[in-house]
């Protein structure tokens, strides 16, 4: 699952400009991990609704602060000793099987957590950039 926020490239780009690539990336660095801890938070707020063990919830991460085709990302993913991210699909999609279709209590939870987090995790972008 992933978010998409509008203008950010737009803002990165400037930096770049303004800074360097090193400056920028050491910056962007020091502005996201911090950031990401809002959808992760909320993401782990929504998935406490549905949890039978914890190990969902016990098995998020977030990845460090990575360049890809020129954007830099941070990523919010499962891995653990219960490979819970094989479930983390099925349970925020739904699945079909035998031709019954199944609606676990997770449905679209991850989802709704991404859109609620994607305006605070914006202002604290920005507010991280503008200091």
């Amino acid at each position: 699952m992933s978010g998409k926020i509008t203008g950010f490239d737009d803002m990165m780009k400037e930096i770049e400009i303004r800074l360097g690539r090193p400056a920028m990336e050491k910056k962007a660095s020091e502005v996201l991990l911090p950031a990401a801890e809002i959808p992760y938070k909320n993401m782990q707020r929504s998935m406490e609704s549905f949890k039978d063990t914890g190990a969902s919830i016990r098995e998020m991460k977030i990845s460090s602060v990575q360049t890809s085709r020129g954007k830099v990302i941070v990523r919010i993913y499962w891995q653990g000793p219960r490979d819970r991210y094989k479930l983390i699909h099925l349970n925020e999609h739904g699945y079909t099987r035998n031709g019954k279709r199944y609606s676990p209590p997770g449905i679209g939870k991850i989802a709704g957590a991404m859109r609620s987090s994607e305006k605070p995790y914006f202002d604290e972008v920005q507010r991280g950039l503008n200091r």
